[in-house]
């Protein structure tokens, strides 16, 4: 049988919340499983670029302007993804959707019947939604998880809490509630809280904290001392980045997202 086929969706209205890094640790991921994917980025992500050469295609967006004086301009825009996706040119499409325009993107892949285009060529859909215990986080990412569902019915939908140290019994009820309505059904996992510190220093290897832990003691010790890490403090960045990426490893193998040789079921 041939492998599966997955579209793999990254959206979030609200800023900060990992959207990005979730994005990249799990392409990180994906690299071990399979050798073919693409990375469209409606959004202007330098480092995803520096982390992905000749894998990633930009789309930009025409300004409010343009769009007023030619109502398909968005539609022209978005077009050459779902072409992509027609054509069937690989396996794997991951797309990552800046939060200031998640919902005008959502409207104009609905006009574009991504679904139907997603079916007709055989590709699964996955949406990737990450969101923070806050109130404004949570609204939001059930607006997005709403809109998305909408566009695609039959999506797996993956709500990401970007974890930070808060409990959900230390929230109020209000929270709790959304809580719920953000997991119900859905496929929630984990993104583990990486120290601020350790994030930076991870940042000024040029390399992301996924392929960071990958690497052994020696190797990763001497990229963040090139870095302006010291020798101890390096080892203990590594030690950190080795027990976040095997628990955020865990929570990716959770999903129910094929291997080079794998059909989901």
């Amino acid at each position: 049988m041939e492998p599966a086929m997955w579209i793999f969706l990254f959206i979030s209205e609200k800023g900060g919340v990992r959207k990005s890094s979730t994005l990249i640790a799990f392409l990180d991921y994906l690299s071990a499983l399979v050798s073919d994917f693409l990375i469209y980025e409606i959004d202007d992500q330098t480092r995803l670029r520096a982390l992905f050469p000749d894998r990633v295609t930009t789309i930009q967006l025409p300004d409010i302007e343009a769009v007023r004086h030619d109502d398909l301009a968005d539609v022209e825009a978005l077009s050459p993804l779902i072409d992509q996706i027609l054509d069937r040119r690989s396996p794997i499409i991951a797309v990552d959707v800046a939060g200031s325009v998640d919902a005008r993107v959502l409207e104009t892949l609905l006009k574009l019947d991504i679904a139907g285009a997603a079916s007709e060529s055989g590709y699964k859909v996955a949406v990737f939604t990450p969101f923070l215990l806050e109130h404004d986080a949570m609204l939001l990412a059930t607006r997005s998880i709403k809109r998305a569902t909408l566009v695609l019915p039959d999506a797996v939908i993956v709500p990401v809490l970007a974890e930070t140290g808060d409990r959900v019994e230390d929230l109020s009820k209000e929270h709790q509630r959304l809580g719920k309505a953000i997991e119900g059904d859905r496929l929630l996992i984990k993104h583990p809280r990486l120290l601020p510190r350790a994030l930076a220093a991870v940042e000024r290897t040029g390399q992301s904290p996924y392929r960071l832990a990958q690497l052994s003691l020696h190797e990763a010790t001497a990229r963040l001392m090139e870095a302006g890490t010291s020798r101890a403090l390096a080892r203990g960045i590594w030690s950190e980045l080795v027990t976040w990426q095997d628990a955020l490893r865990r929570q990716f193998d959770r999903l129910p997202f094929p291997g080079e040789n794998t059909v989901s079921t």
